[in-house]
C-alpha cells in the first residue's frame, strides 16, 4: 500500500529531467533525516497531521538566530508535505560607478533554501543540507521555531534513530571532523569550569565555538571533556559531524543535542543548474526511513 502511495505521489509531480548514458553524471548533494515530534498533549479538535497541513503553508515565516526563514513551494500529495525552507541573507559589495568614478557600497539580498518532504503517517522527514548556510541544526531549529510559533505548542525535532548521548555516539564514529558548541553563562549552583570562566571573566552573554579538523578532533582532553560534560547535562547546545569508515566507503553522521541523537547524512542527486535535490529523489529517501532504527 505504501509503495502505491509513493508511486502516486511521484506521478503527481512535474516530470523529472531524464539523463541518458551519454550525458555527464548528475552532481551530488547531501540529505539529512529527522523526525518531527508532536506535543505530548495535542489538540482535541484535529490530528497532528491536520495541524501540520494547516500550518506549513507557503509564505509562513519566522525570525530565528537573526535570520528571516520562510516556507515556500508547498504541495501536499496524499500522505505527504513537500516544500522548501530557506533563509534570507544580505551581502555587502562595492560596485564601480563610471559616473562617480568610485566604488559605491551596496547591500544585495541573497538567500538559500532546502527542499524537504514530510511523511504524515509518522512525521519522518528528509531535507537537503546546504552548507555552510543550512546545516542539520539550523534547518531543524528554524522548522521547530515555525511550528511552535504558529501553533503555540511545544513541537520538537528528534533523531529518527534511537536516542544517544554524545559519548554513546562518539563510540560509533571513527573521527569527528566538526564540533559546534554554544556556551551560555553557568547557573549559580554549578561548579565553575574553564569554559564557565571564559563566559564569566569576559562578561559574555554567550559564546560560539566552531571547531574543525579533517584529521579528527581530539575529544579526550580536559577542556574538551568539560565542554562535553555540559553537553551531556543539557546545559549547552552542540552539534558534531562524525565519519564512519566502512571499508572504502565513508558515511557521514551528525549528532545534535537538540535531536537527542544523530541524523545520518546520505548523498542525493541534485539539479545541475540550481544545486537543489529533486522532490522525486527526496520522496525515495523518505520512503526508506524506518523510525527507531540503529545507524
Amino acid at each position: 500500500m505504501r509503495q502505491e502511495t509513493i508511486t502516486s505521489a511521484i506521478r503527481d509531480m512535474p516530470a523529472a529531467v531524464t539523463y541518458s548514458s551519454g550525458m555527464p553524471p548528475r552532481p551530488v548533494g547531501r540529505v539529512a533525516r529527522v523526525r518531527i515530534v508532536p506535543p505530548a498533549q495535542p489538540s482535541i479538535f484535529d490530528t497532528p497531521a491536520e495541524r501540520l497541513l494547516s500550518v506549513l503553508q507557503s509564505g509562513i515565516r519566522t525570525v530565528w538566530y537573526r535570520r528571516m526563514w520562510r516556507i515556500g513551494g508547498v504541495d501536499t500529495p496524499k500522505g505527504y508535505i513537500r516544500g522548501r525552507l530557506g533563509c534570507e541573507t544580505e551581502m555587502g559589495t562595492d560596485h564601480w560607478d563610471d559616473r562617480q568614478l568610485d566604488f559605491i557600497p551596496e547591500t544585495l539580498a541573497a538567500g538559500v533554501a532546502s527542499p524537504f518532504v514530510i511523511r504524515l503517517s509518522d512525521f519522518a522527514a528528509v531535507f537537503q543540507v546546504r552548507s555552510p548556510v543550512i546545516r542539520v541544526a539550523s534547518f531543524t531549529g528554524a522548522l521547530r521555531a515555525i511550528l511552535r510559533e504558529q501553533m503555540d505548542e511545544q513541537w520538537e525535532m528528534s533523531s529518527p534513530a534511537k536516542e544517544k548521548s554524545f559519548e554513546e555516539w562518539r563510540k560509533t564514529v571513527d573521527k569527528i571532523i566538526r564540533l559546534s558548541v554554544r556556551l551560555t553563562p553557568p547557573s549559580s549552583d554549578e561548579g565553575e569550569s574553564k569554559t564557565d570562566q571564559l563566559i564569566t571573566d569576559m562578561r559574555l552573554d554567550s559564546a560560539s565555538l566552531e571547531l574543525k579538523s579533517e584529521a579528527g578532533i581530539e575529544t579526550n582532553g580536559s577542556i574538551a571533556q568539560q565542554i562535553l560534560d555540559h553537553v551531556d547535562r543539557g546545559h549547552v547546545q552542540a552539534s558534531a559531524t562524525g565519519i564512519r569508515e566502512n571499508g572504502e566507503v565513508s558515511v557521514e553522521t551528525v549528532w545534535d543535542s537538540q535531536l537527542h541523537g544523530e541524523s545520518l547524512i546520505t548523498t542525493i542527486a541534485v539539479d545541475q543548474k540550481t544545486g537543489e535535490a529533486t522532490f522525486e529523489s527526496l520522496f525515495e529517501k523518505v520512503e526508506t526511513m524506518e523510525l527507531g532504527e540503529t545507524f
